[in-house]
């Protein structure tokens, strides 16, 4: 474990996904030193824009309880503030007396924690390839146009796991044909991943998108959202336009 640790760079560089397993660590390692070994994972995981998941234990006690401690409430949202992408339940679901509450309890505390000034908003370090720095772009764009939301069309998942690293300040809805692509999408932060087919005429897409962005609730009437997207004809998993719309 702890030479897995020592080589957690080059396991994210080779990694679809990283998941930090306390449960795994904690029986390798001091328990004093799990917390800033799960800081390193993240951040490492960031910088090579993987999505990491942290698990294990995070709202133990709602297996039989009804609410969590306030330590496991912390847990879970120090997670956020560090910047992981996703948290996972074990035991709290898999035997958990009322599985539903704790996934609800998760969500809340997620949430509050996602709207508080101490999240981790800071982008993946750049990585000098056009796409990543489109992305970029593209939250700043939305920001700078009072954009209600930014639209990630995508084949591969590879526009919306780009915003996702960029850490817009607006949600991401992530429309995609694939099933696959939106399964692992909904594994990345600020993520809403919904299905949509995608076609070769932009206008007849922009229009649909428009119509999506609308009917869930990512935006009203006169409100403006930033379309990111490989324009047709291009190599699957090139990002290489910006568009704003109007719903």
């Amino acid at each position: 474990m702890i030479r897995h640790v020592a080589s957690i760079e080059e396991i994210a560089r080779a990694a679809d996904a990283v998941m930090v397993a306390r449960g795994d660590l904690g029986v390798e390692l001091p328990p004093a030193v799990v917390p800033p070994v799960q800081k390193r994972i993240i951040d490492t995981c960031r910088t090579w824009r993987r999505p990491v998941v942290v698990a294990t234990e995070m709202l133990q006690s709602m297996v039989h309880a009804s609410r969590p401690t306030r330590a496991e409430a912390s847990d879970v949202a120090n997670a956020v503030f560090d910047g992981a992408d996703a948290m996972m339940l074990s035991a709290e679901t898999a035997v958990g007396e009322d599985p539903a509450l704790a996934c609800r309890t998760m969500a809340e505390i997620i949430a509050e924690a996602e709207a508080s000034p101490y999240v981790d908003l800071r982008p993946s370090p750049p990585s000098g390839r056009p796409p990543a720095s489109l992305a970029k772009a593209a939250c700043t764009v939305a920001e700078e146009t009072g954009a209600r939301c930014i639209v990630a069309l995508t084949q591969t998942g590879h526009t919306g796991r780009l915003i996702s690293c960029a850490r817009p300040r607006v949600p991401v809805l992530a429309l995609s044909p694939s099933e696959h692509t939106l399964s692992r999408l909904a594994l990345c932060w600020g993520i809403a991943p919904h299905r949509l087919e995608l076609e070769s005429d932009m206008e007849r897409l922009a229009r649909r998108t428009r119509e999506c962005v609308q009917r869930l609730g990512f935006g009203s009437p006169g409100e403006r959202f930033v379309m990111v997207f490989g324009s047709p004809g291009s190599p699957g998993g090139t990002t290489n336009t910006i568009r704003v719309e109007q719903v």
